[in-house]
C-alpha cells in the first residue's frame, strides 16, 4: 500500500432491502461504475467491507480528501455506498451513505503506521439516516 492511501472497512450485517418490492437483488460496496462487492463473513451475520482509497491534502489542508474506486460525491463531501441493486433490471434499491468527512488526518496516520484499517459500524442505519458514522482504527 502506498503511503498516500488507507484502508477502510465498513461493518454491517446483510439482509433484504429496507424498502423493496420482491424484486430479486444483490448487496455489497458500490463501486463508482455501478458494481457490486461482496464483504466477507466474520462472527454471526456481521460482515465487512473492505477497501482502499487514496488520500491527498485538499483546499484544506487539514482535511483529507479521497478518491478511488469507491469514494463518490464532491472532494469535501466525499462518502462510500452500501447499496441493494435490483439483479433483473439493474437498478438500485436502496443505499446506506458512510460519510467520510469525520475522518482526520491523525486518523489516516495511525492507520496507517499500524498498517489497520479505519472502521465504522452502519449495524442499525436507516435509508434516511444522513449522521456519518463514527470511524475508528482496527
Amino acid at each position: 500500500m502506498a503511503v498516500d492511501a488507507v484502508r477502510l472497512r465498513l461493518l454491517y450485517v446483510p439482509g433484504p432491502p429496507l424498502s423493496h418490492e420482491g424484486q430479486p437483488w444483490a448487496f455489497g460496496l458500490q463501486d463508482t461504475r455501478g458494481g457490486l462487492h461482496d464483504g466477507a463473513p466474520l462472527e454471526g451475520s456481521l460482515y465487512a467491507y473492505d477497501f482502499e482509497l487514496r488520500v491527498k491534502p485538499g483546499a484544506d489542508p487539514n482535511r483529507p480528501v479521497f478518491s478511488g474506486e469507491f469514494a463518490s460525491g464532491t472532494p469535501a463531501e466525499r462518502f462510500v455506498y452500501l447499496s441493494w441493486k435490483d439483479t433483473a433490471t439493474g437498478a438500485w434499491i436502496n443505499r446506506l451513505k458512510a460519510r467520510l468527512s469525520p475522518i482526520t488526518w491523525p486518523l489516516v496516520r495511525e492507520a496507517q503506521a499500524y498498517g489497520a484499517p479505519i472502521t465504522a459500524s452502519m449495524a442499525g442505519r436507516q435509508l434516511a439516516d444522513t449522521r456519518p458514522p463514527t470511524w475508528r482504527v482496527g
